[in-house]
């Protein structure tokens, strides 16, 4: 338990120490400047990989979590210094994690309360377990009855001559937990009835009271995030031919006209596999929206030479993503190499958006 009172600290400069000589290793130079020109990395997703933190694994924190809080608990009874050590491994934690979020972590995906509800529940196990630690060591027979078994040698390991039953028949400190103990059983046997009953009444009264006075979906978007989907959409369908549910007039009509004050959709607006970023990093594809994209696409091209090629390179993703998007008879003789792509598909190249790389 000491360790992990140590261990977040550790981990922080541990990471950050790798991700500093990396950098150092990258750039040839002890002063690290996180600028594209510095860089000798070849594509956008080196250099974003290299040059940005890691990814905030929210599944080990709370498993850390619920490891400090089941150990404190299960071994608490017999080892009462485990509390306070708990309860500082846990400040650290907190304090770190803060802190990381804020200056080293990438900006986590949007994400709802399921994972903490189920965190929560589960944890509430922890006390039922305190309470049978607690009634074997707070009934212990030599400790509190004075009654130690002589071995006589006939065993190998002496009788301790204690029983459940103990429990039920004498007075001792672990007599209060038994009423406690049953009393946790019974809540956790009423727990299920009763909270179905409960979230019928509040369903039923959250639909009487809630009127979400919400905007258009089309209105909820950021004006950063509307700008890449009419990007993508104009390029998929002018120049791949594949007409999806979502009209461009939707993206840019008057109806998508800036709301300020309003709350906006946070997070990936959408079902588009490549409008996540994670997964635009992890197939390596450089959005529509992007200025001068040609230049940041992976390619075996030259992209001054052969611009189109380079260009239905990275489109291929976009294909290969909304295939079904794509008319039967193209879908079944489609090849994939720039070459197919460049007699068959309309090379349309126009200035959709101006956004910078950044954004």
């Amino acid at each position: 338990m000491l360790t992990n009172i140590m261990w977040p600290v550790f981990e922080f400069f541990m990471f950050w120490s790798l991700r500093v000589l990396f950098r150092m290793l990258d750039q040839r130079r002890c002063c690290v400047k996180p600028t594209p020109e510095s860089t000798r990395s070849k594509t956008l997703q080196a250099f974003e990989s290299l040059y940005s933190g890691p990814n905030f694994l929210v599944h080990y924190k709370y498993s850390t979590m619920q490891n400090i809080v089941f150990v404190c608990f299960l071994f608490g009874p017999v080892m009462p210094l485990l509390f306070p050590v708990g309860l500082v491994s846990l400040f650290v934690l907190n304090t770190m994690e803060r802190l990381m979020l804020a200056y080293s972590y990438k900006k986590p995906l949007m994400q709802d309360s399921l994972i903490a509800k189920s965190s929560i529940k589960t944890m509430r196990i922890a006390p039922f377990l305190y309470n049978l630690t607690a009634l074997a060591a707070f009934s212990n027979q030599q400790v509190f009855n004075n009654h130690v078994v002589v071995n006589d040698g006939t065993k190998i390991y002496p009788l301790a001559d204690h029983t459940f039953y103990q429990i039920f028949k004498q007075l001792n400190p672990a007599t209060p937990l038994v009423f406690l103990f049953f009393t946790q059983i019974i809540l956790m046997i009423l727990e299920s009835p009763f909270q179905k009953i409960g979230d019928r009444i509040h369903n039923k009264e959250k639909i009487n009271i809630i009127v979400e006075n919400l905007p258009n979906y089309f209105h909820s978007l950021k004006n950063k995030v509307r700008r890449r989907w009419l990007a993508e959409e104009i390029i998929a369908s002018e120049r791949l031919g594949m007409s999806s549910t979502t009209t461009v007039e939707k993206l840019d009509g008057e109806e998508c006209a800036s709301m300020k004050g309003k709350p906006k959709l946070q997070g990936v607006p959408n079902y588009d596999i490549l409008a996540n970023p994670v997964y635009r990093r992890k197939f390596a594809y450089v959005d529509c929206s992007i200025s001068a994209r040609v230049e940041y696409c992976i390619s075996q091209y030259n992209a001054k030479t052969d611009r189109k090629k380079v260009l239905f390179s990275a489109d291929m993703v976009r294909l290969v993503c909304d295939l079904a998007y794509l008319p039967r008879w193209k879908a079944k003789s489609l090849e994939f190499n720039a070459d197919y792509f460049e007699e068959t598909f309309n090379f349309v190249e126009k200035k959709v958006v101006d956004q910078p790389l950044d954004s």
